[in-house]
């Protein structure tokens, strides 16, 4: 069961279930189609609202959950797709640093690595992102560095969103 006693979800059992028992699909085709149904109806509400409004819907499996859904280029709905990317090693210590902490033994930090590594490899490689993606910002340096890459996006966002009033 993947529901504690206090009704939350167990994130662990369930990614388990999902990438360890080979279940990724079922699962997406149970979560998929109700998020993005959600996300079309709150976008249809702004856009009603604040017709030049700049929204962000951020999404971490946007074009494998289009794939999943059966929802054929249903990520074409926004105007412009930003990809936020790291090189996996990268990743794989930030996964394992949030999940196991700074003190993770040397057996739970294997294990670790092992899950990130499942997980990456459930999605479309990053190379096949690029080309998908309109913009790519690189998180792999400083935080400053994350925040100008961001703010620039966003500089053009309101551009874009300026020039269609």
């Amino acid at each position: 069961m993947v529901v504690q006693a206090d009704g939350t979800l167990d994130r662990h059992k369930l990614a388990k279930i999902a990438f360890t028992d080979g279940r990724l699909a079922e699962l997406n085709a149970i979560v998929h189609p109700p998020v993005i149904a959600e996300q079309r109806r709150w976008m249809d509400a702004l856009e009603q609202e604040q017709p030049n409004a700049v929204a962000i819907y951020e999404t971490a499996l946007l074009f494998e959950a289009s794939k999943a859904a059966g929802t054929r280029h249903w990520q074409e709905r926004f105007d412009r797709r930003i990809l936020v990317t790291a090189p996996e090693a990268l990743r794989i210590a930030r996964y394992v640093e949030r999940m196991g902490g700074p003190d993770a033994n040397v057996g739970k930090r294997a294990a670790l690595e092992e899950e990130a590594r499942q997980r990456m490899a459930a999605q479309m490689p990053d190379e096949e992102k690029m080309r998908l993606s309109d913009t790519v910002i690189r998180n792999d340096t400083s935080l400053e560095s994350v925040t100008r890459q961001t703010q620039a996006v966003y500089r053009e966002l309101l551009a874009l969103a300026a020039a269609s009033r």
